[in-house]
C-alpha cells in the first residue's frame, strides 16, 4: 500500500485490449457480464484491503454495432452503464481505468485479471 504520513495514495491501473467472445453476445448479455465482472473485481479488491474505490470506468467499442460505457465508484453502489449494442458481436475493444486506494498496483492488476477470466472471454 502506498501511504504518506497523512494520506493513502491512489493506485492507477489501466488496460486496453481486443477481446473475442466465445459466441455472439447481445447487449443484455454484455451488460450482465460487465456487472458480474465489476462485482467480482471489487469484491477481490475489498478482500485484499482496498479502502476506497476512486473509480472503475471502462468502455466496450464494437464499430458500427455500438458501444457500452460502464462506471463504478463504490463497492456497494449500482453499476452505471450507458450506450447500446445494436446487434450481437463476437469481438470488441475494451478499455478499463481503475483508481483504488489501500492496495498496490499488483493487487489491482491481479483483481482485474481474475475478474476478466470469469467473463468467459479470451484475450486476443
Amino acid at each position: 500500500m502506498l501511504r504518506t504520513d497523512e494520506h493513502i495514495l491512489p493506485v492507477v491501473f489501466a488496460q486496453k485490449m481486443v477481446i473475442d467472445f466465445d459466441a455472439a453476445i447481445e447487449d443484455d448479455e454484455l451488460r450482465s457480464r460487465t456487472e458480474r465482472f465489476l462485482r467480482d473485481m471489487t469484491q477481490t479488491l475489498m478482500n485484499e484491503g482496498c479502502e476506497l474505490i476512486g473509480h472503475i470506468k471502462g468502455l466496450f467499442t464494437a464499430g458500427d454495432a455500438g458501444y457500452l460505457m460502464f462506471s463504478l465508484t463504490s463497492h456497494d453502489e449500482p453499476v452505471s452503464m450507458k450506450g447500446e449494442l445494436k446487434t450481437g458481436i463476437r469481438k470488441a475493444e475494451m478499455t478499463v481505468n481503475i483508481i483504488v486506494y489501500g492496495v498496490g498496483h499488483e493487487t489491482a492488476a491481479s483483481a482485474f485479471k481474475k475478474a476478466f477470466k470469469e467473463l468467459c472471454v479470451t484475450e486476443s
